[in-house]
């Protein structure tokens, strides 16, 4: 497959990511994120559910320079990042608390410029993390530089993507208080 990539997508790093189509990309740790330090292909296939199955209805890649990665991070730097990642992991506070204080730095500068969006996961067990993510629209304003779009026969490189997967909706447990 080597010689149907484009030369100027070779020999990178390569993040593969998958999306429900409209939705934003999630990245995973945001600290981590944040220090990449080298180009990097993103290859993302976005999907529609349609009962038990997955459809892949885009595939896209872009080649992401540091450059890039950074612009859509600013003006957030490591040391905001990791005053929020401290108040998310501070298990001396509850958790609403602490939801409550993540969200309210959320609103604020930097983040509320950034283009990578900060997802703060706390719950009431345990999940104490910061990630991030990439809204949909920005992806393919910033990184693919074209219009969305969607396809019966998606294709990556010349080869046709494999488009239907079994996967039924994610269910989620009812709460009772």
């Amino acid at each position: 497959m080597e010689k149907k990539v484009p030369a100027h997508f070779q020999r990178l790093p390569v993040s593969i990511k998958a999306s429900k189509f409209g939705s934003p990309i999630g990245f995973g740790d945001a600290l981590r994120q944040f220090s990449i330090e080298e180009d990097f292909l993103l290859i993302v296939g976005f999907w529609k559910q349609m009962g038990n199955t997955k459809r892949i209805v885009a595939t896209e890649a872009a080649k992401v320079s540091v450059e890039q990665w950074q612009k859509l991070w600013s003006p957030i730097t490591i040391r905001e990042l990791r005053r929020l990642d401290a108040i998310i992991k501070n298990v001396n506070e509850g958790y609403q608390e602490t939801r409550r204080k993540a969200r309210e730095m959320k609103k604020q500068e930097p983040c509320r410029s950034a283009k990578i969006v900060l997802n703060p996961k706390i719950d009431s067990k345990s999940q104490r993390r910061l990630q991030c993510s990439l809204p949909f629209k920005t992806f393919w304003e910033s990184l693919a530089k074209r219009e969305p779009y969607q396809s019966d026969a998606p294709e990556l490189f010349g080869e046709k993507a494999q488009t239907i997967m079994f996967s039924p909706p994610r269910s989620f447990k009812k709460k009772f208080l």
